[in-house]
């Protein structure tokens, strides 16, 4: 009997807001995790309180571990999140290979969408300015 084995792939997507992040991991898979889920009602309404961005991203990195534990045999997702510093998404990478995954990190640019939040721009801007490679 041969033995199925499963492609699984964590998609890492970082980037400024307004470049695509949400629409390139909704793109690839339906399994998308993301920090501004957090801030998003259920009817819809994005309340972000900037205080709670430990929170949020503790809740992102709890949806990505569910989904890699679960019995579906969740093969692809997605975490996109701004991730300007390396370290914001190295608990990601360890998860990753924890629970068998491949990692492909995936870095935008530019301004094509639009930032869906309304980010300030002062705001951009000192995300721009922290940013690693």
């Amino acid at each position: 009997m041969s033995e199925y084995i499963l492609d699984k792939t964590l998609f890492i997507i970082r980037g400024l807001p307004g470049t695509g992040k949400s629409t390139l991991a909704h793109q690839l898979t339906p399994w998308v995790c993301e920090a501004d889920q957090y801030f998003t009602k259920p009817d819809g309404r994005y309340e972000f309180d900037p205080a709670k961005l430990p929170e949020a991203h503790a809740y992102c990195e709890y949806c990505v571990e569910v989904l890699m534990r679960s019995v579906d045999n969740i093969t692809k997702i997605a975490v996109s999140n701004t991730g300007s510093q390396r370290w914001e998404f190295q608990k990601y990478v360890a998860l990753a290979q924890r629970y068998g995954y491949k990692i492909c990190e995936i870095t935008l640019t530019g301004d094509s969408f639009g930032s869906i939040h309304n980010v300030p721009d002062e705001a951009v801007e000192r995300m721009k300015a922290r940013w690693q490679v």
